[in-house]
């Protein structure tokens, strides 16, 4: 069996904690003092909802660092990890321009994003409240989630990764089925006064999923 690839990438500004809660994903281990990432790749092989998968995670360097190299691999990203830190509105404000900066990579508005607050363990220095990530990530659409993480503490490090890629499989799931779907055309022959037309009627399925079809007639 093959096992399915997700190559992720972790986004933030600088010092929000995108390495710690890696290391926490990884390591089970919070490390406190730590070099700033420049970039980083890891690879994971976790079994998730009961399937094996591959994860291959890049690790980037706050934004106002990030280099043209990470631009690159971003291409080929299927899913990102969003960091913020509660403590630090400036990091959240940042989060709007990074987004659009990835739909301008990507060409799409499609992308699959979970956002991570984290630092939610320092409730007391709190600059960004709960509702403001949660309505950010309603405005990004249907494939973003949000947690509150803490890598200190344990706090959803592990969900983050779980739920990007149970978005990205939902999503690929939805394109192969999309792709195996059977084109239902109906073609209706009209008689009108001595003239014909031609009426095509489209399947509910090809409707609701947006599919065009280009039809060519052969008149024989």
């Amino acid at each position: 069996m093959t096992v399915p690839i997700y190559k992720l990438t972790l986004l933030g500004d600088a010092y929000v904690g995108k390495t710690a809660i890696l290391v926490q994903y990884f390591c089970e281990n919070w490390v406190p003092d730590y070099e700033p990432t420049v970039e980083d790749s890891l690879r994971k092989a976790p079994c998730i909802d009961g399937t094996p998968v591959l994860l291959e995670i890049f690790d980037t360097a706050g934004t106002e660092q990030y280099s043209s190299v990470a631009n690159q691999l971003d291409a080929e990203t299927d899913g990102y990890i969003i960091v913020y830190s509660i403590t630090s509105r400036k990091s959240f404000n940042v989060l709007p321009a990074l987004y659009d900066q990835l739909i301008t990579l990507k060409g799409t508005k499609n992308l699959k994003i979970v956002i991570a607050g984290n630092k939610c363990d320092l409730n007391e220095e709190r600059q960004v409240s709960t509702a403001e990530g949660q309505e950010l990530a309603k405005r990004w659409g249907s494939n973003c989630a949000f947690f509150e993480t803490s890598a200190k503490k344990r706090i959803n490090c592990e969900d983050v990764f779980i739920q990007i890629v149970r978005i990205i499989a939902a999503n690929r799931k939805l394109s192969t089925n999309q792709n195996k779907m059977h084109l239902l055309i109906v073609v209706k022959f009209c008689k009108n006064n001595n003239k014909f037309s031609i009426k095509f009627e489209i399947s509910s399925t090809l409707k609701r999923y947006n599919l065009v079809c280009y039809i060519t007639i052969y008149f024989l």
